[in-house]
């Protein structure tokens, strides 16, 4: 056998096996005008209030994130080091 029969027959092989990873197509239908004005004020409602009154004061720089414990990896060892 030569070398491209052999490696035509091992990807074809191995294709069967990937066929599960294959992405199926969905459909996705538009939204309804009355669904995107909706979401709009909702959206345009989080930064403007029309009586003038501010939101909430959130401290900048601060998280809820905490350290998994026993972890080691990059990020818990930064939490923890802020702690």
């Amino acid at each position: 056998m030569k070398i491209s029969k052999i490696i035509a027959l091992s990807l074809t092989m191995a294709s069967a096996q990937a066929l599960a990873f294959q992405a199926k197509e969905t459909q996705i239908s538009a939204p309804s005008q009355e669904q995107l004005k909706t979401a709009e004020n909702a959206l345009i409602g989080n930064f403007y209030n029309p009586h003038g009154v501010r939101g909430q004061a959130s401290a900048f720089a601060t998280c809820a994130a905490v350290p998994v414990a026993g972890c080691g990896c990059p990020f818990c060892t930064q939490l923890r080091s802020r702690a």
